[in-house]
């Protein structure tokens, strides 16, 4: 630590808060800080002159970060003294910690780190001085490469002692916000030490977001994010700010290095990857939740030491985790790209959201509730009496196989029942079922007349799922006959979903796409045969299987066909298989035994994988994420057969959902390519082997030329994978279109 060296009298000038020529840079202001040049604004109002001095980097700008520190227990603002001399961040924790890893992480990042302090770190405030402002964001936009974390804090919603007639304060008190949450500010770096902190509560804000809006803008620069899905999605609700650039997330490479591990938040990821900044994270307490450390809410720590903590954390994971690819196959970096450009895609999915139409929706519940009531009375008469069809001992009675042991009233164990009730109980079900759990849950999150849902993109597979709500199981059409009218009943929970004004629904499917990859990896040439020609794929596929003309494959043999390829995908077991042919479990082996001798190509490849995978530990997708199966060398037999059907299905389905992100990496780089921004479509609801789109109608026909194109020629394997379009004014309503292009 440099000594202090008092300035003489004549050197103090104390109106003047600071002195910087109008086009310094950020280096140049460095300098500055380390002349002393830069001193806190209050302290020159009330330190007597001897209180000026130089002094060190460190010491000048704790001042201008106005902190206190404390790396052995809290943060606070100084209270109301400038003269509050700053303990520094110190690396409270000197023992280094072992790590079960199988890559040597130590050794990294002792090569990536060497030059870096993770102890400490400047934080510094942009826009205490208008000068130093504008050459932050004049260097701001010179950066390739910069991390950034979001400040924020809750929105406390207060409600008055006196009067019944006053509003609650809410949301709409503050300019900046999204749900209970309203960003204070944001914390960049670009260097690992110097954090700067652009706070949004002053005058001027908007052209602060502009210049941001600028640099987020340009497809060249990369951004590194720690939960970036949230992060992206809560700049564009609370700031208006849209991302166009490439994003790094350090969560998603470590969910690519253990798929089938624990979700990781900021303090465990430090722990693993970077030890020396333990004493950061300490400070900034630690936290349940797997998100951005600067955007939970539920810390207590100040939002700005949060959000500046995160920022650094970030940049220096992702420099461990660059020299880590020197270690990992080569195809990892790739999958890493494919894997940020896909949670970009799916963060502007979950902002744009999707339409609904409410009045449907009320009507839709009105007329299940009372079809459901309706069936209830036909149940009660038909049994002679009422009883509580949720009770699975009850309904058991009822039909005659109460006992005195317990007895599952599942959908198999019903369909066997020739009860008369039995079919009526199974259809009461399915709409109670459709009413509690999908219809009734959407009415209390519709916002704007559309329907914000979240995806989980952390997945064993790599496949894509939803919740809040599961858009990907809204149950397709389906009727019935109302057994008291003896009417047709039609319940359409897809109709109720609906474009914008002007828009259209443009949907994009993959045809038969994880029995088109088994096809290419298991090179069997029969099937490779069948799926390069036309008509229907499951007839030619169970005509070849019974050595019979398509033209004598019934509807069953194709439904089991059919049931029997994706038990192959999916990795179901003979039970399993039984179960849904309505067969015994001995029959439904011999069936897919058959059906793997047919197509020894399948067979082959299933041997294989598990082959594979007990000698190296892991399979591989087609893009080459891996994924750890330990299991298969269990000794229980249970254990270990679930690990090989997991083996066999992780493959097949991981690799169907690599190249769904594929494709949306290349529809994204046509849309840009193509465009103008204004006429990009959006991307709605992923459906893992279908797209949906929100399309303007006079530009229908050429969206759907380059989705398909985009789709189809994203990558080239050994059979085709063809797209089938459909549009429709509702999600119900789609058709195929074939002469849209």
């Amino acid at each position: 630590m440099s000594p202090r060296r008092h300035l003489k009298k004549d050197h103090v000038n104390v109106p003047k808060l600071l002195s910087i020529p109008k086009k310094t840079n950020m280096k140049e202001i460095s300098g500055l800080f380390t002349q002393g040049t830069l001193v806190h604004e209050m302290s020159l109002g009330s330190l007597s002159e001897e209180d000026l001095f130089h002094e060190s980097l460190e010491e000048t700008i704790d001042k201008v970060s106005c902190l206190t520190v404390d790396g052995k227990k809290r943060i606070s603002e100084p209270n109301n003294s400038p003269c509050v001399k700053k303990q520094k961040i110190e690396h409270i924790y000197n023992k280094k910690e072992e790590f079960k890893e199988t890559l040597n992480v130590s050794a990294i990042k002792d090569r990536t780190l060497n030059s870096t302090d993770l102890s400490k770190f400047y934080l510094i405030e942009v826009c205490k001085y208008q000068k130093l402002c504008e050459s932050f964001f004049e260097e701001l936009l010179t950066q390739s490469e910069i991390a950034l974390s979001l400040a924020c804090s809750e929105i406390k919603e207060t409600v008055p002692k006196i009067g019944i007639n006053i509003k609650r304060s809410c949301a709409t008190n503050y300019k900046y916000f999204y749900q209970n949450k309203k960003v204070d500010g944001i914390a960049f770096t670009w260097d690992g030490k110097n954090i700067f902190y652009l706070r949004l509560e002053e005058d001027g804000c908007h052209e602060k977001i502009e210049i941001l809006q600028q640099y987020l803008a340009k497809k060249d620069n990369c951004v590194k994010i720690f939960d970036s899905k949230e992060s992206v999605v809560m700049f564009s609700k609370a700031l208006e700010i849209e991302f166009s650039s490439k994003i790094q997330d350090p969560r998603v490479f470590d969910w690519l290095l253990e798929p089938d591990g624990r979700e990781k938040n900021l303090h465990s990821m430090i722990s693993k990857y970077c030890p020396e900044a333990k004493g950061l994270s300490m400070i900034i307490e630690n936290c349940k939740e797997y998100g951005s450390v600067g955007m939970n809410v539920e810390n207590t720590i100040e939002p700005k030491l949060r959000s500046a903590v995160e920022a650094m954390v970030t940049w220096s994971l992702m420099n461990v985790m660059k020299d880590l690819l020197t270690d990992l196959p080569k195809d990892f970096s790739y999958v890493y790209e494919i894997e940020m450009a896909a949670t970009l895609s799916i963060s502007k999915m979950e902002i744009a959201g999707i339409g609904i139409d409410i009045t449907a929706l009320e009507s839709l519940i009105s007329s299940i509730k009372l079809n459901a009531s309706t069936i209830e009375k036909k149940i009660y008469s038909l049994a002679g009496k009422k009883f509580s069809l949720t009770s699975s001992k009850e309904v058991a009675r009822v039909i005659g196989l109460g006992t005195s042991r317990k007895v599952s009233m599942k959908k198999q164990t019903l369909e066997q029942s020739k009860h008369p009730i039995s079919d009526l109980i199974l259809l009461w079900r399915k709409l109670s079922c459709t009413l509690s759990r999908m219809l009734q849950p959407l009415l209390g999150i519709v916002k704007d007349n559309r329907i914000y849902g979240k995806c989980i993109m952390h997945t064993s597979t790599g496949r894509i799922s939803m919740h809040e709500p599961n858009l990907q199981n809204v149950a397709k059409d389906f009727n019935f006959i109302n057994p008291m009218t003896n009417k047709e009943v039609l319940i359409s929970c897809r109709s109720i979903f609906v474009p914008r004004e002007g828009c259209v629904f443009l949907s994009a499917d993959y045809c038969q796409l994880e029995l088109r990859m088994l096809a290419h990896l298991s090179k069997d040439d029969l099937l490779g045969k069948i799926l390069n020609s036309e008509g229907d794929i499951f007839k030619s596929i169970a005509a070849k299987w019974n050595h019979i003309t398509e033209d004598l494959v019934t509807d069953v043999l194709r439904t089991q066909t059919k049931q029997i390829c994706y038990g192959i995908i999916y990795g179901i077991g003979s039970k399993a298989l039984g179960e849904q042919l309505k067969i015994e479990a001995d029959e439904a082996a011999v069936f897919m035994e058959n059906f793997k001798n047919t197509y020894p190509g399948i067979k082959t490849f299933v041997e294989n994988i598990i082959i594979s995978c007990r000698s190296n530990g892991f399979v591989e997708t087609l893009s080459g994420r891996r994924r750890h199966l330990p299991l298969i060398e269990d000794d229980n037999p249970a254990i270990k057969s679930h690990a090989e059907r997991q083996a066999v299905n992780s493959t097949i389905q991981g690799s169907a959902a690599d190249l769904v992100k594929i494709s949306m990496k290349k529809i994204e780089e046509t849309f840009n390519n193509c465009l103008e921004s204004k006429e990009h479509p959006l991307l709605v609801l992923h459906l893992h082997d279908e797209l949906l789109f929100e399309v303007q109608k006079e530009r229908l026909a050429k969206i759907a030329r380059l989705v398909k194109e985009s789709m189809e020629k994203s990558v080239c394997l050994s059979v085709p994978f063809p797209v089938k379009i459909k549009t429709g004014n509702s999600w119900a309503s789609l058709m195929e279109q074939c002469d849209i292009y």
